[in-house]
């Protein structure tokens, strides 16, 4: 009665394979596509903390009090040159920023004194003329310019002003800096 030919043919393993869906094809694909994703996002999270991105570009003052100042200036960095290893900066005379009405016109004459690496540049401030803005090259230290733009840089600069008093002699007027 039993005849084994009239028997279904059953895999070696002892189960029978059902055949396989479209779904269940798209599912591996589907979670390595998602296993990538957060592996990108953890990486991304990663790289912003250790080159500490999170941290939005603000203003930061130097030199003394702005109560105590007679020269403000303010500066910015307008541009990065990685294969000159150099970064350009606008450096500009502002008016007093307690004064409820700045002029934008120097009250005395005095001169500015910019400290780029050896390099010393003279600006000359008038009175009664507009307070002058200049820029210039400064040279960078430190980092690669294989691993541009994600190394670090340090720039050097020093800002003095001074102004001549009635024997001729120079006196040092203080500073104060703003830069973004």
């Amino acid at each position: 009665m039993d005849d084994p030919s009239s028997t279904p043919a059953v895999e070696e393993s002892g189960k029978d394979n059902p055949p396989a869906t479209p779904s269940s094809l798209l599912v591996r694909p589907a979670v390595w596509l998602a296993v990538l994703a957060i592996g990108c996002a953890v990486t991304y999270a990663f790289l912003l903390a250790h080159f500490d991105l999170w941290r939005q570009p603000n203003e930061t003052d130097f030199g003394v009090p702005s109560k105590d100042a007679r020269v403000w200036l303010y500066l910015q960095p307008l541009q990065v040159d990685p294969v000159n290893d150099s970064l350009r900066t606008r450096i500009s005379v502002v008016p007093d920023p307690l004064l409820a009405d700045p002029e934008t016109i120097a009250d005395r004459d005095y001169l500015l004194r910019i400290r780029r690496g050896k390099q010393v540049e003279h600006v000359a401030v008038r009175a009664n003329q507009p307070l002058p803005e200049v820029v210039f090259d400064i040279d960078l230290d430190g980092g690669d310019i294989r691993d541009y733009p994600l190394d670090q840089y340090l720039a050097t600069i020093a800002l003095s002003a001074s102004e001549q008093v009635q024997d001729g002699k120079e006196r040092s007027l203080p500073v104060h800096v703003t830069t973004w």
